[in-house]
C-alpha cells in the first residue's frame, strides 16, 4: 500500500507539496500508535533503545567529518 508521501515523491513532488487532509490523519494516527508503543514495551526497553540511538551520533559525526575531508580531497 502506497502512501500519500510516497505516490508524492513518484510523481516528483516534494514533501510539502504533499501535505493533504489525509497525509495529516495518517501522520497523527502513526505518531500515536508510536507513543503508543512506546509506553507499552517499558521503560527499560525505552531506556535502552535511547542509549543505542545516542550511541550512534559519535559514528554519525565521524562518518561526515570522514566523507566531508575525502571530498575536500577529491577537489584539491
Amino acid at each position: 500500500m502506497a502512501s500519500s508521501a510516497g505516490r508524492a515523491f513518484a510523481r516528483g513532488n516534494r514533501l510539502g507539496d504533499a501535505i493533504t487532509p489525509v497525509y495529516c490523519r495518517q501522520a497523527i494516527i502513526a505518531f500515536i500508535f508510536s507513543l503508543w508503543a512506546l509506553y507499552g514495551s517499558g521503560r527499560e526497553a525505552v531506556f535502552w533503545d535511547f542509549l543505542v540511538l545516542i550511541s550512534g551520533i559519535p559514528l554519525y559525526t565521524w562518518r561526515k567529518w570522514r566523507n566531508k575531508a575525502a571530498m575536500a580531497k577529491l577537489n584539491a
